[in-house]
């Protein structure tokens, strides 16, 4: 007798522990499907929304291990998306990721010319800032990296002690079109202002 009441009364614990471990595990899932649905785009979605495509205008620079002859520096990438190589003719990177582009490079070479190339691709594009800084000229930027209207002014020296800074124009092309954007840099979103690859940035004097 005391064997089988022990017997129901462990299967009875026995079942409320699943029951209360089911409960739990339930409520976890929930939790974590609500943290899920409430959450921000992780880094990784950031990162995939804002990768940089090859475009026109930009320079490439092709580095392949122990192959001198196949190496490109600052070679212009051509309003078709291609850049003209003196060996392997047109490799149409315009669209592609820096990686990518690397990639299709080395099936390139893979197939017709080498046994395991090894590629080196890196890219860059050009921006012009003019007048009021000490160092007026055109500089060379990495396509990896993210540059606002004063990273711009810093890398041409800063603006002169007669710089305006607060009637900044930046000149685009966008979609073929010439456009003229005026930005106040001595505000927070005019300092933050993006730039992009081939903008001329004129920094006025003051009072003109």
């Amino acid at each position: 007798m005391f064997r089988r009441t022990f017997g129901y009364w462990s299967l009875g614990l026995l079942a409320t522990v699943w029951l209360a471990s089911a409960r739990a595990a339930e409520q976890t899932n929930l939790v974590n499907i609500l943290r899920a649905a409430m959450a921000l785009p992780d880094e990784t979605t950031r990162t995939t929304n804002q990768v940089q495509t090859l475009a026109p205008g930009d320079l490439v620079e092709l580095t392949v291990y122990q192959e001198d002859d196949l190496n490109l520096s600052d070679a212009v990438i051509a309003a078709d998306g291609t850049v003209s190589h003196p060996l392997l003719g047109p490799l149409a990177v315009g669209g592609k990721t820096l990686e990518e582009a690397r990639a299709f490079i080395h099936d390139v070479l893979l197939k017709d010319y080498l046994v395991n190339p090894q590629v080196t691709l890196t890219a860059s594009y050009r921006i012009i800032v003019i007048k009021e800084v000490v160092r007026p000229e055109t500089y060379k930027v990495s396509r990896n990296v993210t540059l606002t209207l004063m990273d711009a002014v810093a890398r041409a020296g800063g603006p002169t002690r007669d710089a305006d800074m607060s009637r900044v124009t930046v000149r685009r092309v966008v979609n073929a079109e010439k456009k003229e954007l005026k930005v106040d840099a001595e505000t927070p979103a005019g300092k933050a202002f993006r730039i992009q690859a081939n903008d001329v940035i004129e920094v006025p004097p003051k009072g003109r």
